[in-house]
C-alpha cells in the first residue's frame, strides 16, 4: 500500500513492460544474475537479483534488468497511446 511503502501513485508494471518494447530508451538496463525463487526458502515466486558488484560470490549475469525509468516519458507515452485508442470511438 502507499502508506506502507511511503510512495504516492500507482504501480504500472504491465504497461511499463510493453513500453520497454515500444520505447526502450525510456529505461536504463544493467546486466545482473536473477533467478525465480520456487521453493519458498526466501520468498516464493519472486525474482531475486544479485546486485553485489565486485563480490566474488556474484554469479555471471543472465539478464538485462531495468533499474531506472523515465517516469515522465513513460506517462507521456501511455497517455498518447490511450488517447489514440480512444480516438477510434469518437463520433
Amino acid at each position: 500500500s502507499q502508506a506502507a511503502l511511503g510512495v504516492e501513485g500507482s504501480y504500472l508494471h504491465d504497461p511499463l513492460a510493453v513500453a520497454s518494447l515500444i520505447a526502450p530508451e525510456l529505461l536504463s538496463f544493467e546486466p545482473v544474475h536473477c533467478v525465480v525463487e520456487t521453493q519458498g526458502r526466501w520468498t516464493r515466486g519472486m525474482m531475486l537479483c544479485d546486485f553485489r558488484y565486485g563480490s566474488k560470490k556474484r554469479q555471471e549475469p543472465n539478464i538485462e534488468a531495468a533499474v531506472d525509468a523515465d517516469g515522465e516519458g513513460f506517462i507521456d507515452l501511455l497517455c498518447d497511446r490511450l488517447l489514440a485508442y480512444l480516438s477510434n470511438f469518437e463520433g
